[in-house]
This record gives C-alpha cells, sequence and structure tokens, in this order.
C-alpha cells in the first residue's frame, strides 16, 4: 500500500511565495500510454500572462513554463499531448471580451485546442458575453472564485447559469480553498461555499476544479 499523506495537516500551512518546484521530468508522453489531454491549460495575450507572472512570483510561487501562448501550443504537442483545453478569467469588468476573442483566435486557428470562454460576474452585459462566447465557437466558460472574488452561489450568477444551461455547455469553476493568501481581495475560506442557489440548481455540466480537500474528502476549515 501506498504511504497516505495527511493533505489536511499541509494545505493553507505555506508560506508564500513558495519557492520554484523543479522535479525531473520526461521528453514527452511515454510510449504505451494510453491518449493524453491536458484539461487546464491556461491561455493569455501576452501582456495579460505577464502580469499573472509577476503576481504569482511575488505572492504565490514562480511559474515553472512563462511560455506566450503559441508556445504553450507547441510545447503540449512537441511533449505527445493529443489536445488541451485552454482556460482564461478575467479580473475586471470590460475585460472578459477580449479574452473570449484571443482564446476563439487560437482555438478556431487549432483544433488542438478547445478554448473555453469567460465572465465576471455580475459585470454589465454578463449574459450576453456568454452569449457572444458560444456564438464565436468557444465550448464553455471558465470562472475563478478566488479571482473574481464570488462565491458559487451568488445569484448574480444566475444568468451565467442559465445561459449554459441553455446551450449544453460545460462550466469549469476553480472553487478550491487554496492558496489562502492576503494578497487575494478575499478571504476564499469566507466566500467558497454551495448554498441555497447556484451550480446544483441547474442541469449543466460543471467541474468544480482546483478543490483538494473535496477531492480528498477532508473537513472544510472554518472560517476565521
Amino acid at each position: 500500500m501506498s504511504e497516505q499523506v495527511d493533505v489536511g495537516a499541509c494545505i493553507g500551512s505555506f508560506e508564500l511565495p513558495l519557492p520554484l518546484v523543479d522535479e525531473p521530468e520526461g521528453a514527452r508522453v511515454p510510449e504505451g500510454f494510453p491518449p493524453v489531454y491536458d484539461a487546464h491549460v491556461h491561455l493569455f495575450p501576452d501582456g495579460v500572462f505577464e502580469a499573472i507572472w509577476r503576481w504569482f512570483t511575488a505572492y504565490g510561487w514562480p511559474v515553472r513554463y512563462p511560455l506566450p501562448s503559441p508556445r504553450v501550443i507547441a510545447f503540449m504537442k512537441e511533449r505527445g499531448v493529443r489536445g488541451i483545453v485552454g482556460l482564461t478569467y478575467s479580473h475586471k469588468p470590460g475585460m472578459a471580451r477580449a479574452l473570449n476573442a484571443y482564446m476563439a483566435s487560437l482555438a478556431n486557428a487549432d483544433p488542438f485546442v478547445t478554448g473555453l470562454g469567460t465572465v465576471l460576474p455580475g459585470e454589465p452585459d454578463a449574459v450576453a458575453i456568454v452569449e457572444e462566447a458560444f456564438a464565436m465557437g468557444l465550448a464553455g466558460i471558465k470562472l475563478h472564485c478566488h479571482v473574481q472574488c464570488f462565491s458559487p452561489d451568488d445569484p448574480s450568477l444566475e444568468g451565467v447559469y442559465d445561459a449554459c444551461e441553455r446551450h449544453g455547455k460545460p462550466l469549469v469553476i476553480h472553487a478550491g480553498r487554496e492558496p489562502k493568501s492576503t494578497a487575494y481581495k478575499c478571504d476564499p475560506y469566507v466566500l467558497l461555499r454551495l448554498g441555497s442557489h447556484g451550480v446544483k440548481d441547474h442541469d449543466l455540466p460543471a467541474v468544480l476544479g482546483d478543490n483538494t480537500r473535496r477531492l480528498y474528502g477532508l473537513p472544510e476549515p472554518t472560517a476565521t
């Protein structure tokens, strides 16, 4: 039996920023493996990517592969990955349309990329932004609770959920409570809950990603 790791004892106990993780890696997917698809690949315009890398260096951990989006796609292909799901997220109003147009340009140019759009919960024209993303050929919507400061049960998301349900498109939500950092504008321990409204009230595919505690069946921490 493999050694059991107490994930709960580790999560939330790190001093941020963390050092670079630099473990060895293989040159490509090993021969004989089943097809490998990476369903969580962030793709942004250069300027946005550079700002994200600076933020993570200061408050999270150094990004191991600070590559522009076209190079990310090439990197994956060179290593034998069969396809990727491209994810993006907006952190302020008025940003989502440009990010969605950029993602659509990548996905429409290369079937290797399945692109998802984004929207800032509560921003003006949120539902129209989602509808436009689907009209551009994007395959779903990505939201990020930490960065966008919302709870999945926020009533302002009802229109977004309805649009995804209406089009039969999946919704991917970064819904984990970690990493908890004072650099975020909101406290993820308080923010992240699934209450009486939200995803569970809709008939749509929803992926609640980056949620290590729920993945391992660990109890949620008490908000402080």
